[in-house]
């Protein structure tokens, strides 16, 4: 009896991530078909019926294999424009910076050209910005301080036009992986005061050269992938995880595994224990409370960023 309940479990299973995988209706319904069959079978003879579950198996990791990514969707309007970076000498010129103003009925569109010399460079902000309703849930982004101004870096996923995101679909490659280049009035103030969501703004221990080695491994992903695109992956190319992997880049020693960087609500607990963030002494439950961001900030242009953080 247990090895036809294995049998039941799998065809289960792979109508679940059929269900899910964003292929032609007409294929996946066909390998559907299949798994129902040989579910069937396996009721009578669990040999042919597990033959016939392989090769639905098969047909299934086939059709997750034919996906790409692209560059050429319907794109939601506010993730239809791609940053570019260029480096020389001296820094790094980002173009097509968002710049967007969000009201609680829509946005008004903006882009511009951000600088950021090498030698300006001042420190990074981790941010941790938990979804509503949950402390597991987040998106995480830093900030980098540029002479005084402030410049947003987010690993995101490109949602076409009208996609809403899904941990599942997020594994069955749905979307494509974007880095937004933002300034803040743009990236905090739609999540801090159009969304709701409580964020958390923590000053990182970074030296000069990994602040230029960061802002050199950003500038790469940033032109990468507007010319090859790349799927997100809730796993393994999540808005943590692709952090992860730049931090650990200019990092002078092996970050380790951690399982909260799968769970980014938990990840600014995970950069205080690693000493990655400012505020020795101080438990992170106390470091957590002095960076909360300030919801109800002014939200002028001017002194936006020094009034989210509670400076005066």
């Amino acid at each position: 009896m247990l090895p036809h309940a294995a049998a039941i479990l799998s065809a289960l299973v792979l109508i679940a991530v059929l269900a899910f995988l964003p292929n032609p209706l007409i294929l996946r319904v066909a390998v559907i078909g299949v798994v129902l069959a040989g579910a069937v079978v396996s009721v009578q003879d669990l040999r042919r019926g597990g033959m016939v579950l392989g090769a639905a198996f098969v047909a299934t990791f086939l059709l997750w294999g034919l996906l790409r990514p692209s560059l050429d969707r319907a794109w939601d309007p506010t993730q239809a424009v791609l940053a570019r970076a260029s480096v020389d000498e001296t820094g790094v010129t980002f173009t097509k910076v968002r710049s967007l103003r969000w009201r609680s009925d829509g946005f008004t569109e903006g882009y511009t050209t951000r600088r950021c010399d090498f030698d300006d460079l001042q420190g990074m902000d981790f941010i941790v910005s938990k979804f509503v309703g949950s402390d597991a849930m987040a998106h995480t982004m830093v900030s980098l301080n540029c002479g005084g101004e402030r410049l947003i870096v987010s690993p995101e996923i490109r949602r076409r036009d009208g996609q809403t995101y899904s941990i599942f679909r997020g594994v069955m490659r749905h979307y494509e992986l974007m880095y937004v280049v933002a300034d803040e009035r743009d990236a905090i103030h739609l999540r801090t005061h159009v969304r709701g969501e409580e964020m958390f703004i923590f000053p990182t221990k970074t030296t000069p050269e990994q602040l230029k080695g960061l802002l050199l491994k950003f500038a790469d992903r940033v032109e990468s992938l507007a010319t090859r695109p790349r799927f997100y992956n809730t796993v393994l190319a999540s808005c943590a995880t692709t952090l992860a992997e730049d931090v650990q880049s200019v990092a002078t020693e092996d970050l380790g595994l951690d399982w909260r960087v799968l769970i980014p609500g938990f990840s600014g607990e995970m950069a205080h224990e690693l000493g990655l963030l400012e505020g020795e002494g101080l438990t992170y439950e106390e470091l957590a409370h002095k960076h909360l961001a300030r919801a109800g900030a002014s939200e002028d242009e001017a002194g936006f960023s020094d009034a989210v953080r509670g400076i005066d």
